[in-house]
């Protein structure tokens, strides 16, 4: 089999292209911005220092050889990570998201039609372009979609449930970009144009059920971790306050104006919340809470720390309105940790109540206030229960991931 593997970005596509290179299956992995000999991105890295220049060393596969790896417009990739990290520039330039991604889909179509591949993996957001060509051109390369998050088609009925429900209008604007009529038009077609659908969890299944799509055609794939990275660290107890910890970028998309009111509710000698991820102090729920005396913002921490910081938490908690599969759930049971998190998170499947965790409804500010309060309650309990979470977490590895997509692209060749 020939297939290629195409990202504007990176997320989690470095895996899928190991995956297919393990069973010889990978023709290419194209992007943007990637860390080659001569090429714009080891030039910044021979200039860039501290935490930028550890992101921009992430921009390599150690299990690829330079030569699987193709890169077309990578100043434009370039570009666009540095609009990404500056709000403004998408109000001069809203359009350029797109652009991008157009641009490198017509590059990725035409040499899959020229090279006569067999099939072509792309991203949500990213494939429009690309599968529309391949439609129009070569019908018989497989187009597969890797859904990485809820749908946005989706996703948009659950912003506003939510906005209606707690008379509050700010993930419309943290959101404006995915709900524009114009993105979701484009979201809508690119899933009409897709052959097949990779899925990290049931509920991006459901979220692309919402969009009629036959669940014959979606394929549930967990994503994995290197559970080295997160060691255990045995408990004997847990001790008042309870110590909760969230991790990720503060976003109203991950629910954390409803975790900080719920934790508002008790006093620092009952619970205490870590809030570990980029936020900004602009934002309402920051100025809401940032004085709440048994709340602390960390901002951004570099691994070892994060670890650290897992080992002196007894619970995390994950509230997210939509998610595809939130890996750093699992990451936190890596370290012993149980979980409270929503059906919308994905990594809910891993999930079973009292075991090694709680699931709730997403936006339920009540269930969420009890879960807590159970915790509370049962603290004897939380150590066995960190047990379960880490034998969980076990269980979810790349390795596994590898093998599972690759039984499931035999099947979608096969078809």
């Amino acid at each position: 089999m020939k297939i290629i593997v195409a990202h504007s970005g990176k997320q989690h596509s470095f895996q899928t292209a190991n995956a297919l290179n393990k069973y010889g299956n990978l023709y290419k992995y194209i992007t943007t911005v990637y860390d080659k000999p001569f090429s714009l991105t080891r030039l910044l890295i021979s200039v860039l220092r501290g935490k930028n220049k550890r992101k921009a060393l992430s921009r390599k596969n150690p299990n690829l050889k330079d030569n699987q790896v193709k890169q077309f417009y990578e100043l434009r990739g370039l570009i666009l990570l540095f609009a990404s990290r500056v709000p403004f520039f998408f109000k001069l330039f809203p359009n350029y998201f797109q652009y991008v991604h157009d641009s490198l889909g017509r590059k990725v179509a035409n040499y899959a039609i020229r090279k006569k591949v067999d099939a072509v993996i792309m991203y949500d957001g990213d494939a429009l372009c690309c599968f529309k060509i391949l439609q129009a051109k070569a019908p018989h390369i497989k187009r597969i979609l890797d859904v990485s998050i809820g749908s946005r088609l989706f996703s948009k009925s659950i912003y506003e449930q939510d906005a209606l429900l707690f008379k509050d209008s700010c993930i419309f604007k943290e959101q404006s970009y995915s709900l524009n009529p114009n993105v979701l038009h484009d979201i809508e077609k690119e899933i009409s144009l897709s052959d097949y659908f990779l899925a990290g969890s049931q509920f991006v299944r459901r979220s692309l059920e919402y969009s009629n799509i036959d669940s014959k055609k979606i394929n549930i794939i967990p994503y994995g971790i290197d559970i080295t990275k997160f060691t255990y660290k045995v408990k004997s107890k847990c001790e008042t306050p309870l110590k909760l910890i969230f991790t990720g970028n503060d976003m109203y998309r991950k629910g954390i104006h409803h975790l900080l009111n719920s934790v508002s509710q008790f006093d620092k000698t009952t619970v205490v919340l870590t809030v570990v991820g980029v936020f900004s102090t602009n934002e309402y729920y920051y100025q809401q809470y940032a004085r709440q005396e048994n709340i602390r913002f960390t901002g951004f921490v570099t691994h070892d720390t994060l670890t650290e910081l897992y080992h002196q938490a007894d619970v995390f908690v994950l509230p997210s309105l939509v998610e595809g599969f939130a890996q750093v759930c699992i990451e936190a049971m890596g370290c012993g940790l149980p979980v409270i998190c929503t059906e919308n998170s994905g990594c809910n499947d891993a999930i079973v109540d009292y075991e090694n965790g709680f699931v709730i409804k997403a936006g339920d500010r009540e269930a969420l206030k009890s879960r807590i309060e159970w915790c509370i309650q049962n603290q004897e309990k939380l150590v066995q229960m960190g047990k379960k979470a880490r034998e969980t977490a076990i269980s979810y590895t790349w390795e596994h991931y590898y093998d599972n997509l690759n039984t499931v692209i035999e099947k979608i060749m096969n078809e």
